[in-house]
């Protein structure tokens, strides 16, 4: 499908707590993609083996995102036969965040791949990223 193969999230206020997110498949955002201005937790939750064109298993734009004691392995950038993209992966394996604001702690971000930002991939973004895990990853850049 198109933004988020299991959900989006617009000027929402959102809570996955102790949950598995697994083969989901979106061209924009493999599993979920938060937007204008929404509020994410992430706890103790599981994102696995998803496929996008752009913006990882995870993508956040320009909202806030919190990460705490989660896995995100097996994610695949792929192209979706766009004209001038080439065979290459894109954009964030694991998690893609642009605008706003990003807090990881205690997670995993293990045998993934794109082009760009395998484990994370972070544009104009206030970041913490602490006692968290990145490895097994493949990128061309970054």
């Amino acid at each position: 499908g198109g933004g988020g193969g299991a959900c989006y999230f617009q000027t929402s206020n959102v809570s996955i707590l102790a949950s598995e997110l697994h083969d989901n498949e979106g061209r924009h955002g493999g599993t979920c993609v938060l937007s204008d201005g929404s509020t994410a937790l992430i706890s103790k939750s599981s994102f696995l083996n998803s496929n996008h064109a752009d913006y990882g298993a995870l993508a956040s734009f320009n909202s806030a995102l919190k990460v705490i004691d989660s896995i995100f392995a097996g994610h695949q950038g792929r192209t979706w036969g766009w004209v001038g993209r080439g065979d290459q992966y894109l954009q964030g394996g694991c998690v893609y965040v642009e605008g706003g604001t990003v807090y990881i702690d205690g997670s995993s971000f293990t045998d993934s791949a794109a082009y760009y930002g395998a484990a994370l991939y972070l544009y104009e973004t206030a970041a913490t990223v602490l006692n968290s895990l990145m490895a097994r990853n493949h990128a061309e850049y970054g």
